[in-house]
């Protein structure tokens, strides 16, 4: 009897410690989702969105498919800030950031990479393939009204293009995409420019 006894003890806490176990991994895969997401957006953050951008750059040079990066910066921001606070500067943030997540794909990377710069990694995606996705991005945004109070302001964009050439490392591919969006912009912003290679 003892014996039957204590074997049903061990297995209850056997049982709970399974139970607390699945817990403990549960709060731990919560908390490094946190640790990687920035908390207005919801995007990754910028030293998550690097590990993955690592990652299919190692891809993209093992099988040779296209890889293309955009780096977007919203046009005004600091006007919107400044001439309606910045409560409707962190609402503009997070209607492009909703609508970003909803025009790209699941494999795409979308995070926010400072500021009022965000960043889009396009896995099996050429430049001209980025380019019509920011086209649909933009589409998408000329709808969206942030607020009823400013039913006026809309969400403009400008970006950099920049597909990811052999042999090049990742901040090489985000330099080019980096000067193409500052061509975007002194071309008078609301624009996509493609890197030269």
């Amino acid at each position: 009897i003892m014996a039957a006894l204590l074997g049903a003890q061990f297995g209850e806490m056997r049982r709970r410690l399974r139970a607390r176990k699945r817990e403990l991994e549960g709060a731990l895969d919560r908390i490094q989702e946190l640790a990687n997401r920035d908390s207005l957006t919801g995007l990754y953050n910028r030293r998550y969105a690097q590990e993955l951008i690592d990652h299919h750059v190692h891809l993209k040079d093992r099988n040779h498919r296209p890889l293309a990066m955009a780096l977007i910066d919203l046009d005004h921001f600091k006007r919107v800030n400044d001439e309606h606070g910045h409560a409707m500067g962190d609402r503009v943030l997070q209607a492009f950031a909703q609508q970003a997540r909803q025009v790209t794909r699941d494999a795409d990377i979308v995070a926010r990479w400072g500021g009022e710069e965000f960043l889009i990694v396009m896995p099996e995606t050429s430049a001209e393939g980025a380019a019509l996705l920011l086209d649909r991005l933009r589409e998408a945004l000329a709808t969206v009204c942030v607020s009823e109070d400013v039913p006026t302001l809309r969400i403009l964009f400008s970006a950099g293009i920049a597909e990811h050439g052999p042999g090049e490392s990742s901040d090489q591919t985000l330099h080019r995409a980096d000067l193409a969006l500052y061509q975007a912009k002194s071309a008078g912003r609301h624009r996509s420019v493609l890197a030269t290679v």
